[in-house]
């Protein structure tokens, strides 16, 4: 399916999240309440519930919030396939959504339903298995709460979000047997 299809109808999208708080005693009686019963058959013995919070909840939907979203799409000048990146970063969660859904109702694109029942493969293992270069070469989802909530910096985390749209555009390209992207080709839209 995907060697039959065209690049102009790929959109790549890629989301980071951090936990809604930069710790658990920052949280609301309700919700250190709400955290408790979610994880509580699932935190490991050593580690304790306060702890867990900022390991785990930005990767629980109600415990996170959306900091970037960035996408891509391929649009072909003078012949050659470009790659065009955008980042949408915020700190406020609404206002990114509201400027990713008016970015995203400018771009024309085809939905196709693919479905990956229950197998999960990361990035960084199968950009290697194709022996493209990881996009973890600064930080990792791992860390993206601790750069949010301790260092501040959106831009890192976008810079990050940026490159794994590109890694998984090159990953389509490997998979279509076609060049990998030159530096040259990706171009990054404010």
């Amino acid at each position: 399916m995907i060697t039959k299809m065209s690049l102009e109808n790929f959109l790549f999208i890629d989301i980071e999240t951090v936990s809604q708080q930069a710790d658990f005693q920052l949280l609301d009686s309700t919700w250190q309440q709400l955290w408790q019963e979610k994880i509580e058959r699932i935190v490991p013995e050593n580690v304790s519930i306060q702890e867990y919070y900022p390991q785990r909840a930005g990767i629980m939907a109600e415990f996170a919030k959306v900091v970037c979203i960035s996408i891509a799409y391929f649009k072909k000048e003078n012949d050659i396939y470009q790659l065009r990146v955008k980042s949408i970063f915020n700190h406020d969660e609404k206002v990114l959504l509201q400027s990713f859904v008016q970015t995203i109702n400018q771009i024309e694109a085809v939905h196709r339903q693919w479905s990956f029942t229950g197998h999960f493969t990361s990035l960084k293992l199968l950009a290697a298995a194709l022996n493209i270069a990881s996009p973890k070469d600064d930080i990792d989802g791992s860390m993206v709460g601790e750069v949010y909530w301790k260092e501040n910096d959106l831009e890192r985390i976008a810079t990050y979000c940026q490159k794994d749209v590109v890694t998984v555009a090159n990953i389509i390209l490997r998979l279509k047997n076609l060049p990998l992207l030159e530096a040259n080709q990706i171009i990054f839209v404010k």
